[in-house]
Protein backbone atom coordinates (compact mmCIF):
# COMPACT_ATOMS: atom_id res chain seq x y z
CA UNK A 1 0.00 0.00 0.00
CA UNK A 2 0.97 3.46 -0.54
CA UNK A 3 1.99 5.83 2.09
CA UNK A 4 -0.23 9.05 2.27
CA UNK A 5 2.22 10.97 1.18
CA UNK A 6 3.73 8.88 -1.72
CA UNK A 7 -0.24 8.56 -2.96
CA UNK A 8 -0.15 12.59 -2.60
CA UNK A 9 2.51 12.64 -5.03
CA UNK A 10 5.46 14.39 -3.07
CA UNK A 11 7.75 11.76 -2.42
CA UNK A 12 8.88 9.81 -5.21
CA UNK A 13 12.12 8.24 -4.18
CA UNK A 14 10.89 4.90 -2.65
CA UNK A 15 9.50 4.30 -5.95
CA UNK A 16 12.00 5.18 -7.73
CA UNK A 17 14.38 3.03 -5.83
CA UNK A 18 12.33 -0.11 -5.83
CA UNK A 19 12.36 0.01 -9.55
CA UNK A 20 16.05 0.67 -9.56
CA UNK A 21 16.09 -2.91 -8.44
CA UNK A 22 14.68 -4.12 -11.24
CA UNK A 23 16.93 -2.44 -13.75
CA UNK A 24 20.32 -4.24 -11.53
CA UNK A 25 18.08 -7.44 -12.23
CA UNK A 26 17.84 -6.84 -16.18
CA UNK A 27 21.95 -5.66 -15.85
CA UNK A 28 23.07 -8.85 -13.75
CA UNK A 29 25.99 -8.58 -10.80
CA UNK A 30 28.67 -7.55 -13.76
CA UNK A 31 30.38 -4.06 -13.79
CA UNK A 32 27.84 -2.06 -14.80
CA UNK A 33 25.67 1.21 -14.13
CA UNK A 34 22.07 2.43 -14.65
CA UNK A 35 19.58 4.99 -14.17
CA UNK A 36 16.49 4.38 -12.41
CA UNK A 37 15.23 7.84 -12.58
CA UNK A 38 15.67 7.91 -16.50
CA UNK A 39 13.44 4.72 -17.01
CA UNK A 40 10.71 5.42 -14.43
CA UNK A 41 10.12 8.68 -15.68
CA UNK A 42 9.78 7.41 -19.23
CA UNK A 43 7.22 4.95 -17.57
CA UNK A 44 4.97 7.15 -15.78
CA UNK A 45 5.03 9.49 -18.56
CA UNK A 46 3.37 6.79 -21.13
CA UNK A 47 1.30 5.21 -17.90
CA UNK A 48 -1.84 6.95 -19.18
CA UNK A 49 -1.92 5.39 -22.45
CA UNK A 50 -2.21 2.05 -20.86
CA UNK A 51 -5.12 -0.36 -20.19
CA UNK A 52 -6.49 -3.66 -18.32
CA UNK A 53 -3.95 -5.93 -17.57
CA UNK A 54 -0.96 -3.93 -18.96
CA UNK A 55 -1.89 -0.75 -16.61
CA UNK A 56 -2.51 -3.12 -13.67
CA UNK A 57 0.98 -4.47 -14.32
CA UNK A 58 2.58 -1.04 -14.87
CA UNK A 59 0.81 0.17 -11.78
CA UNK A 60 2.84 -2.47 -9.78
CA UNK A 61 6.05 -1.99 -11.54
CA UNK A 62 5.97 2.08 -11.22
CA UNK A 63 4.95 1.52 -7.40
CA UNK A 64 1.71 3.76 -7.55
CA UNK A 65 -1.38 4.53 -10.15
CA UNK A 66 -0.81 5.65 -13.50
CA UNK A 67 -2.15 9.00 -12.79
CA UNK A 68 0.12 9.67 -9.50
CA UNK A 69 3.01 8.47 -11.89
CA UNK A 70 2.09 10.90 -14.55
CA UNK A 71 1.42 13.80 -12.29
CA UNK A 72 5.44 13.09 -10.17
CA UNK A 73 6.79 12.95 -13.89
CA UNK A 74 5.37 16.18 -15.57
CA UNK A 75 6.25 17.90 -12.00
CA UNK A 76 10.04 16.74 -11.84
CA UNK A 77 10.68 17.75 -15.72
CA UNK A 78 9.09 21.01 -14.62
CA UNK A 79 10.86 21.35 -11.84
CA UNK A 80 14.52 19.91 -12.48
CA UNK A 81 16.68 19.33 -10.06
CA UNK A 82 19.82 22.20 -9.90
CA UNK A 83 22.43 18.91 -10.02
CA UNK A 84 20.68 17.19 -12.87
CA UNK A 85 20.11 18.10 -16.45
CA UNK A 86 16.60 16.26 -17.59
CA UNK A 87 14.83 16.39 -20.35
CA UNK A 88 12.04 13.51 -22.90
CA UNK A 89 11.31 14.06 -26.33
CA UNK A 90 8.71 12.30 -27.84
CA UNK A 91 9.16 12.52 -32.17
CA UNK A 92 6.65 10.77 -34.55
CA UNK A 93 6.16 9.95 -38.27
CA UNK A 94 2.90 9.95 -40.37
CA UNK A 95 -0.21 9.08 -38.35
CA UNK A 96 -0.20 8.37 -34.55
CA UNK A 97 -3.54 7.81 -34.45
CA UNK A 98 -6.06 10.21 -31.89
CA UNK A 99 -5.24 9.03 -28.71
CA UNK A 100 -1.51 8.97 -28.81
CA UNK A 101 -1.64 12.73 -30.62
CA UNK A 102 -4.24 13.59 -27.75
CA UNK A 103 -1.09 12.20 -24.78
CA UNK A 104 1.16 14.24 -27.17
CA UNK A 105 -0.60 17.35 -26.24
CA UNK A 106 -0.66 16.70 -22.51
CA UNK A 107 3.28 16.29 -22.55
CA UNK A 108 5.00 19.46 -20.25
CA UNK A 109 6.04 22.24 -22.21
CA UNK A 110 9.83 21.98 -21.56
CA UNK A 111 8.96 18.27 -23.62
CA UNK A 112 10.85 17.59 -26.81
CA UNK A 113 8.19 16.84 -29.35
CA UNK A 114 7.86 16.67 -33.24
CA UNK A 115 8.25 15.28 -36.67
CA UNK A 116 10.91 12.17 -36.64
CA UNK A 117 14.70 14.19 -36.84
CA UNK A 118 16.85 12.79 -38.83
CA UNK A 119 19.68 10.34 -37.19
CA UNK A 120 22.49 13.59 -37.07
CA UNK A 121 19.79 15.96 -35.39
CA UNK A 122 18.78 13.17 -33.06
CA UNK A 123 22.36 12.30 -31.94
CA UNK A 124 22.98 15.99 -31.53
CA UNK A 125 20.08 15.96 -29.29
CA UNK A 126 21.31 12.77 -27.07
CA UNK A 127 24.90 14.81 -27.06
CA UNK A 128 23.59 17.80 -25.97
CA UNK A 129 21.45 16.50 -23.12
CA UNK A 130 23.78 14.36 -21.86
CA UNK A 131 26.24 17.02 -21.55
CA UNK A 132 28.24 15.05 -24.31
CA UNK A 133 28.62 11.87 -22.01
CA UNK A 134 26.70 9.87 -24.49
CA UNK A 135 26.93 10.98 -28.14
CA UNK A 136 24.06 9.11 -30.01
CA UNK A 137 21.07 7.24 -29.71
CA UNK A 138 21.37 3.77 -28.77
CA UNK A 139 18.48 3.39 -32.25
CA UNK A 140 18.68 3.51 -35.73
CA UNK A 141 16.27 6.19 -37.09
CA UNK A 142 15.45 5.19 -40.41
CA UNK A 143 12.33 5.09 -43.05
CA UNK A 144 10.42 2.84 -41.11
CA UNK A 145 10.99 5.01 -37.55
CA UNK A 146 7.10 5.65 -36.39
CA UNK A 147 7.53 6.92 -33.04
CA UNK A 148 10.84 7.52 -31.13
CA UNK A 149 10.36 8.37 -27.31
CA UNK A 150 13.39 9.20 -25.09
CA UNK A 151 14.37 10.70 -21.58
CA UNK A 152 17.75 11.79 -21.05
CA UNK A 153 19.26 12.17 -17.44
CA UNK A 154 22.77 14.02 -16.78
CA UNK A 155 24.75 15.36 -13.80
CA UNK A 156 28.69 17.07 -13.54
CA UNK A 157 29.50 17.69 -10.08
CA UNK A 158 32.63 18.24 -8.55
CA UNK A 159 33.23 16.88 -4.82
CA UNK A 160 33.35 19.63 -1.94
CA UNK A 161 36.96 18.16 -1.57
CA UNK A 162 38.73 16.44 -3.32
CA UNK A 163 40.37 12.84 -2.48
CA UNK A 164 43.79 12.05 -0.78
CA UNK A 165 45.54 9.69 -3.43
CA UNK A 166 48.01 6.84 -1.95
CA UNK A 167 49.44 3.89 -2.99
CA UNK A 168 47.09 0.83 -3.41
CA UNK A 169 48.77 -1.20 -1.47
CA UNK A 170 46.69 0.61 1.61
CA UNK A 171 43.70 -0.12 0.01
CA UNK A 172 44.55 -3.80 0.42
CA UNK A 173 42.31 -7.06 -1.22
CA UNK A 174 42.60 -8.38 -4.67
CA UNK A 175 41.97 -4.69 -5.99
CA UNK A 176 45.17 -3.34 -4.80
CA UNK A 177 47.28 -5.12 -7.79
CA UNK A 178 45.17 -3.72 -10.15
CA UNK A 179 45.45 -0.43 -9.97
CA UNK A 180 49.03 1.74 -8.50
CA UNK A 181 46.99 4.39 -6.42
CA UNK A 182 43.84 4.51 -4.38
CA UNK A 183 41.81 7.56 -2.91
CA UNK A 184 41.60 8.44 0.70
CA UNK A 185 39.06 10.25 2.39
CA UNK A 186 39.22 11.61 6.17
CA UNK A 187 36.56 12.75 8.43
CA UNK A 188 35.55 13.89 11.72
CA UNK A 189 32.88 11.70 12.30
CA UNK A 190 32.72 8.10 12.68
CA UNK A 191 29.63 7.29 10.95
CA UNK A 192 31.04 5.14 8.30
CA UNK A 193 29.35 1.66 9.52
CA UNK A 194 25.47 0.77 9.17
CA UNK A 195 23.21 -1.77 10.17
CA UNK A 196 20.85 -3.21 7.60
CA UNK A 197 18.03 -5.78 7.25
CA UNK A 198 19.08 -6.41 4.21
CA UNK A 199 22.89 -6.56 3.97
CA UNK A 200 23.65 -6.72 8.13
CA UNK A 201 26.45 -3.99 8.82
CA UNK A 202 27.74 -2.37 6.03
CA UNK A 203 30.74 -0.20 5.31
CA UNK A 204 29.37 3.55 3.78
CA UNK A 205 30.90 6.25 2.05
CA UNK A 206 28.93 9.37 1.38
CA UNK A 207 30.72 12.42 -1.40
CA UNK A 208 29.06 15.14 -1.31
CA UNK A 209 28.85 17.19 -4.92
CA UNK A 210 28.34 20.82 -5.29
CA UNK A 211 24.80 21.64 -6.56
CA UNK A 212 22.92 19.00 -4.54
CA UNK A 213 24.11 15.50 -5.43
CA UNK A 214 25.65 13.03 -2.73
CA UNK A 215 26.89 9.86 -3.84
CA UNK A 216 26.44 7.03 -1.33
CA UNK A 217 28.72 4.08 -1.84
CA UNK A 218 28.21 0.54 0.35
CA UNK A 219 30.12 -2.40 1.05
CA UNK A 220 29.25 -5.63 2.85
CA UNK A 221 30.59 -8.96 3.72
CA UNK A 222 31.90 -11.20 0.51
CA UNK A 223 29.27 -13.73 0.87
CA UNK A 224 26.44 -11.43 0.39
CA UNK A 225 24.40 -11.72 -3.14
CA UNK A 226 25.20 -8.19 -4.58
CA UNK A 227 21.32 -7.65 -4.75
CA UNK A 228 20.97 -7.55 -1.11
CA UNK A 229 24.19 -5.11 -1.14
CA UNK A 230 22.27 -2.82 -3.73
CA UNK A 231 18.98 -2.60 -2.07
CA UNK A 232 20.80 -1.76 1.18
CA UNK A 233 22.80 0.76 -0.35
CA UNK A 234 19.19 2.29 -1.82
CA UNK A 235 17.69 2.14 1.73
CA UNK A 236 20.73 4.25 3.10
CA UNK A 237 20.64 6.64 0.34
CA UNK A 238 16.86 6.61 0.74
CA UNK A 239 17.43 7.78 4.66
CA UNK A 240 19.77 10.00 3.89
CA UNK A 241 18.19 11.65 1.76
CA UNK A 242 15.09 12.41 3.72
CA UNK A 243 17.42 13.85 6.14
CA UNK A 244 19.64 12.26 9.13
CA UNK A 245 19.38 8.80 9.74
CA UNK A 246 20.15 6.12 12.42
CA UNK A 247 21.42 3.55 10.80
CA UNK A 248 25.09 4.38 11.84
CA UNK A 249 26.73 2.23 14.03
CA UNK A 250 29.08 4.11 17.02
CA UNK A 251 33.01 3.73 16.68
CA UNK A 252 32.69 2.75 20.41
CA UNK A 253 30.14 0.06 19.51
CA UNK A 254 31.74 -1.63 17.04
CA UNK A 255 33.80 -4.78 17.14
CA UNK A 256 38.06 -3.67 16.15
CA UNK A 257 37.54 -5.54 13.12
CA UNK A 258 34.92 -6.28 10.60
CA UNK A 259 34.48 -7.52 7.02
CA UNK A 260 35.44 -4.17 5.64
CA UNK A 261 36.59 -1.78 8.63
CA UNK A 262 38.75 -2.22 11.79
CA UNK A 263 39.28 0.06 14.68
CA UNK A 264 42.12 1.63 16.26
CA UNK A 265 42.58 3.73 19.15
CA UNK A 266 44.50 6.42 20.84
CA UNK A 267 44.78 8.29 24.45
CA UNK A 268 45.19 11.77 24.12
CA UNK A 269 46.94 12.64 27.46
CA UNK A 270 46.13 15.93 28.80
CA UNK A 271 43.24 16.73 26.28
CA UNK A 272 40.99 19.68 26.70
CA UNK A 273 38.10 18.26 24.46
CA UNK A 274 35.22 15.74 25.30
CA UNK A 275 36.03 12.59 26.79
CA UNK A 276 35.66 10.37 23.87
CA UNK A 277 35.97 11.68 19.98
CA UNK A 278 34.85 9.40 16.64
CA UNK A 279 36.84 9.90 13.39
CA UNK A 280 36.80 7.53 10.46
CA UNK A 281 38.83 7.18 6.88
CA UNK A 282 37.53 5.90 3.89
CA UNK A 283 39.70 4.33 0.94
CA UNK A 284 38.81 2.85 -2.32
CA UNK A 285 39.10 2.95 -5.70
CA UNK A 286 37.96 5.28 -8.97
CA UNK A 287 35.40 3.45 -11.08
CA UNK A 288 34.35 3.89 -14.43
CA UNK A 289 31.14 2.17 -16.14
CA UNK A 290 29.56 2.25 -19.29
CA UNK A 291 26.01 0.10 -19.87
CA UNK A 292 23.35 -0.51 -22.54
CA UNK A 293 20.74 -2.98 -21.40
CA UNK A 294 18.98 -4.20 -24.95
CA UNK A 295 15.58 -5.68 -25.08
CA UNK A 296 13.85 -4.04 -22.32
CA UNK A 297 10.52 -5.10 -23.28
CA UNK A 298 11.48 -8.78 -23.42
CA UNK A 299 12.71 -8.36 -19.66
CA UNK A 300 9.70 -9.63 -17.31
CA UNK A 301 9.04 -6.87 -14.41
CA UNK A 302 10.61 -3.73 -16.25
CA UNK A 303 7.18 -2.32 -17.59
CA UNK A 304 8.23 -1.51 -21.26
CA UNK A 305 6.66 -4.60 -22.92
CA UNK A 306 3.32 -2.91 -21.18
CA UNK A 307 3.81 0.55 -22.41
CA UNK A 308 4.65 -0.79 -25.91
CA UNK A 309 1.29 -3.01 -26.30
CA UNK A 310 -0.35 0.37 -25.41
CA UNK A 311 1.24 2.39 -28.03
CA UNK A 312 0.53 -0.88 -30.97
CA UNK A 313 -3.10 -0.64 -29.14
CA UNK A 314 -3.22 3.26 -29.94
CA UNK A 315 -1.22 3.51 -33.04
CA UNK A 316 -3.02 2.86 -36.72
CA UNK A 317 -1.43 -0.50 -37.67
CA UNK A 318 1.18 -0.36 -40.06
CA UNK A 319 0.97 -2.81 -43.27
CA UNK A 320 4.43 -3.93 -42.75
CA UNK A 321 3.36 -4.76 -39.57
CA UNK A 322 4.95 -3.02 -36.09
CA UNK A 323 7.55 -3.87 -33.90
CA UNK A 324 8.99 -2.03 -30.87
CA UNK A 325 11.98 -1.76 -28.80
CA UNK A 326 13.24 -0.59 -25.48
CA UNK A 327 16.80 -0.07 -24.10
CA UNK A 328 18.65 2.26 -22.25
CA UNK A 329 22.58 3.56 -22.23
CA UNK A 330 24.05 4.38 -19.43
CA UNK A 331 28.01 5.98 -18.35
CA UNK A 332 29.50 7.27 -15.19
CA UNK A 333 32.92 8.12 -13.64
CA UNK A 334 33.60 8.23 -9.98
CA UNK A 335 37.12 10.20 -9.57
CA UNK A 336 39.29 11.61 -7.55
CA UNK A 337 37.72 15.47 -7.97
CA UNK A 338 34.02 14.10 -8.48
CA UNK A 339 31.36 12.46 -10.47
CA UNK A 340 29.86 12.39 -13.86
CA UNK A 341 26.78 10.35 -15.29
CA UNK A 342 24.14 10.59 -17.89
CA UNK A 343 21.75 8.23 -19.74
CA UNK A 344 19.30 7.85 -22.04
CA UNK A 345 16.34 5.70 -21.84
CA UNK A 346 14.95 4.65 -25.35
CA UNK A 347 11.43 3.65 -26.73
CA UNK A 348 11.47 3.18 -30.35
CA UNK A 349 8.35 1.86 -32.72
CA UNK A 350 8.89 0.92 -36.33
CA UNK A 351 6.46 -0.62 -39.05
CA UNK A 352 7.82 -3.70 -40.18
CA UNK A 353 6.09 -8.37 -35.21
CA UNK A 354 7.45 -9.19 -32.42
CA UNK A 355 6.99 -11.26 -29.87
CA UNK A 356 5.30 -9.28 -26.43
CA UNK A 357 8.07 -8.93 -25.10
CA UNK A 358 43.14 17.78 30.55
CA UNK A 359 42.09 14.55 30.70
CA UNK A 360 42.22 11.39 28.79
CA UNK A 361 40.51 11.08 25.82
CA UNK A 362 39.97 7.97 23.91
CA UNK A 363 39.89 9.01 19.61
CA UNK A 364 38.50 6.48 17.59
CA UNK A 365 39.27 6.08 13.85
CA UNK A 366 37.14 3.60 12.15
CA UNK A 367 39.12 2.69 8.73
CA UNK A 368 36.95 1.48 5.83
CA UNK A 369 38.27 0.08 2.52
CA UNK A 370 36.31 -1.24 -0.39
CA UNK A 371 38.67 -3.75 -1.51
CA UNK A 372 35.82 -5.96 -3.31
CA UNK A 373 32.64 -5.13 -5.27
CA UNK A 374 30.62 -2.94 -3.49
CA UNK A 375 27.35 -0.76 -4.32
CA UNK A 376 26.98 2.78 -5.41
CA UNK A 377 23.92 4.87 -5.45
CA UNK A 378 23.89 8.87 -6.71
CA UNK A 379 20.97 10.71 -4.51
CA UNK A 380 19.77 14.28 -5.38
CA UNK A 381 19.38 16.22 -1.71
CA UNK A 382 17.31 19.81 -1.57
CA UNK A 383 19.86 22.04 0.20
CA UNK A 384 20.23 23.71 -3.39
CA UNK A 385 17.53 23.84 -4.26
CA UNK A 386 14.71 26.52 -3.65
CA UNK A 387 11.98 26.56 -6.09
CA UNK A 388 9.04 24.52 -6.99
CA UNK A 389 9.33 20.50 -6.61
CA UNK A 390 11.66 20.82 -3.73
CA UNK A 391 10.05 17.90 -1.60
CA UNK A 392 9.95 15.56 -4.68
CA UNK A 393 13.48 15.90 -5.18
CA UNK A 394 14.01 15.11 -1.42
CA UNK A 395 16.59 11.69 -1.69
CA UNK A 396 15.51 10.68 -5.49
CA UNK A 397 18.12 7.85 -7.03
CA UNK A 398 19.39 9.63 -10.43
CA UNK A 399 21.69 7.04 -10.72
CA UNK A 400 23.07 3.36 -9.24
CA UNK A 401 26.10 1.03 -10.15
CA UNK A 402 27.32 -2.18 -9.07
CA UNK A 403 31.05 -1.51 -8.71
CA UNK A 404 33.82 -4.58 -9.52
CA UNK A 405 36.20 -2.72 -11.96
CA UNK A 406 38.45 -0.43 -9.85
CA UNK A 407 40.33 2.36 -12.24
CA UNK A 408 42.97 4.87 -12.10
CA UNK A 409 42.42 7.91 -10.09
CA UNK A 410 43.21 10.85 -11.68
CA UNK A 411 45.36 13.90 -9.81
CA UNK A 412 43.24 16.27 -7.51
CA UNK A 413 42.22 19.44 -8.98
CA UNK A 414 43.57 21.89 -6.94
CA UNK A 415 41.32 24.60 -8.44
CA UNK A 416 38.56 22.72 -7.19
CA UNK A 417 38.99 23.08 -3.52
CA UNK A 418 38.06 26.79 -2.96
CA UNK A 419 40.58 27.09 -0.34
CA UNK A 420 39.34 24.42 2.01
CA UNK A 421 42.29 22.44 3.98
CA UNK A 422 43.70 19.55 2.32
CA UNK A 423 42.71 16.23 4.28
Amino acid sequence: MLSERRAAGKDFSELVASYGLRLHAAAGDDHHVVSPLGAWLLLALCAPLTSGGDRKELERVLGCDAETARRGADELLANPHPALGLAFAAWYRGDLGAGIDAWCRTLPSCATTGPMPTPAAANSWASEHTRGLVESMPVAIADDSRLLLATAVATEVQWTEAFQLVPAAELGGAWATRVNRAMRRHHRHGDVVAHTKVAGPVGVSIEHGQGGLDVISVIAAPDVEPSRVLAAAYGIAGDYGQGPANRFISAFDLPRAGHAWSVREQVLKNFVGPKRMAFSEVTMPAWIAETLLEGLISTPGTGFAEIVSAYFDQLPPDPRGDRGDAMQVARATFDTNGFSAAALTVAHFVGATMPPPPRRTIARTVEVRFDRPFAVVAVTNTNWFRRAGRELWRGLPAFAAWVTEPMEPSEPNEKEWQGAERP
